[in-house]
């Protein structure tokens, strides 16, 4: 460790305690969950063993992969369930404007109104699979909140799981999470940060390449309640609370800020906002720290396509990069909508948007590489225009009172794939606001005009000639005299 990273963490230390930002040690030392939960305890050692995972009794971590630490500085040792391993690690949890913390995140006085005691936990191992889960509770306003904090691993995976789950009273304030960490990437204390995917669906973190692999340390969103905010720069400016170091600020919500150089002292971190309704709600993260997805973009001979009148795109066709059979084991070729859903056949794409090429490595959490965005737009849709008869004016023949609009069709039976015909009284915009419902029995005088419909990309042809429609008032009392005796 050279004299220059151990006067930065020294200094930035020293620079906590002199702005009132975080105190070295917290005040709140509860007489339970003084314990170190450990996960996969032969573990962290090499590049095949997974990961070992330490947690203190709130929940504060340090992780090992590789035979090195992930977070700054040391291991998380007994004594308190607020300890940290080293200079930023924990959560914080925000009631209104009343904020809750677990380690050291959040600057400001630490006492026990301000500090986050565990009220239980739980720890189970089956085989492989750990999981340490965490309840708080906290009384605002005489109304009582709870916060339950899941630590899922399976060995020898190199990601884990974070669920945070909330429980609204009725009639509570607004509640947000978050949680963030000093990063020592692959025992290193410099990275670039990074943010790829589609919303919700984003990674964020910092990555780097480490004897020709690259390294991740990053969340990936999961599941439930959408990220608020995310946090890849500087570690020294996560924090919340205070004026001069912050960018978690008193709304407990990060900035999306992100610092690609590949010289910053990395820290990472993630928000969420859970709303004030009343009820449960839940937001699952994955964090990753190995991902066989490559780190380039797939590429493409053209990102735009034209999904022709009653047809469809296909998406593969100008792809470029390596074949999906070569991939590495585990990577695929993912195609998402600009919604965020994966694209079941993006062979046959038939509406217009926006979509997005991945490559993700389902062996690490669906990791994913940067995508490339690809256009799709609807052809001259039917670029036939129906054919029609407009020589005279359709007019009922008493006593009927309507007339058939489709008896003046002249085109083929034999509609263009994928289209019907539909009559408007419109020669442009045609709408369901003037769509002809009923075009064998119109009883209205007028013009109309056919349009050939794709019924795929809810897209009309140009209009016909108009059709004239003039409906006579019809005597229905017959040509015969009444018979008077």
């Amino acid at each position: 460790m050279n004299k220059k990273f151990i006067f930065s963490k020294v200094f930035f230390l020293m620079l906590m305690l002199f702005c009132s930002v975080v105190k070295a040690q917290l005040t709140c030392t509860p007489a339970t969950f003084t314990d170190v939960t450990v996960m996969n305890t032969a573990g962290g050692t090499n590049s095949t063993n997974g990961l070992r995972i330490q947690l203190s009794g709130a929940g504060n971590i340090q992780i090992y992969r590789g035979g090195s630490r992930q977070i700054f500085l040391n291991d998380i040792s007994s004594g308190s369930a607020n300890n940290v391993p080293g200079t930023i690690n924990g959560i914080v949890w925000s009631i209104g404007t009343t904020q809750f913390k677990t380690g050291t995140l959040f600057g400001g006085a630490t006492d026990s109104s301000t500090a986050l005691t565990p009220t239980s936990s739980t720890c189970t191992n089956t085989g492989n699979d750990f999981q340490h889960s965490i309840t708080f509770s906290r009384t605002v306003s005489s109304l009582v909140y709870g916060l339950k904090v899941t630590y899922d691993y399976t060995s020898p995976n190199n990601y884990l799981t974070i669920t945070y789950e909330v429980a609204i009273p009725a009639g509570g304030q607004q509640v947000r999470v978050s949680q963030a960490w000093d990063t020592l990437l692959a025992g290193g204390d410099t990275g670039p940060g990074f943010v790829t995917g589609v919303a919700p669906n984003y990674t964020m973190g910092t990555q780097k390449t480490v004897s020709g692999s690259v390294v991740y340390e990053a969340f990936k969103y999961k599941s439930g309640t959408v990220w608020s905010g995310y946090y890849s720069a500087l570690y020294g400016s996560i924090l919340g609370g205070g004026a001069m170091c912050t960018d978690l600020g008193s709304d407990n919500t990060f900035n999306n800020t992100i610092d690609t150089s590949s010289f910053t002292d990395n820290g990472i971190g993630i928000s969420m906002n859970f709303g004030s309704t009343a009820g449960t709600f839940s937001s699952a993260s994955d964090v990753i720290f190995l991902c066989n997805a490559p780190a380039t973009a797939p590429t493409f001979s053209s990102t735009s396509y034209t999904a022709p009148c009653g047809g469809s795109a296909n998406l593969m066709s100008n792809y470029t990069g390596t074949a999906v059979g070569s991939l590495p084991s585990g990577v695929s070729l993912r195609f998402l909508d600009s919604s965020g859903s994966i694209v079941s056949t993006p062979t046959a794409v038939s509406a217009a948007g926006t979509y997005y090429a991945f490559y993700v490595d389902a062996n690490n959490a669906d990791c994913s590489s940067p995508s490339t965005a690809l256009t799709v737009t609807q052809g001259s849709c039917c670029s036939a225009t129906p054919t029609v008869n407009n020589s005279s004016t359709l007019t009922n023949v008493c006593p009927a009172t309507s007339v058939d609009l489709t008896t003046r069709y002249t085109g083929s039976s034999s509609f263009p794939a994928g289209t019907s015909v539909e009559w408007h009284t419109a020669s442009s915009s045609p709408s369901a606001a003037n769509l002809v419902a009923t075009p064998t029995a119109v009883t209205t005088s007028g013009t109309y005009y056919a349009f050939f419909r794709n019924t795929v990309g809810n897209c009309y042809s140009p209009a016909s000639a108009g059709v004239v429609v003039s409906i006579v008032n019809c005597c229905n009392a017959g040509s015969t005299a009444p018979v008077i005796n």
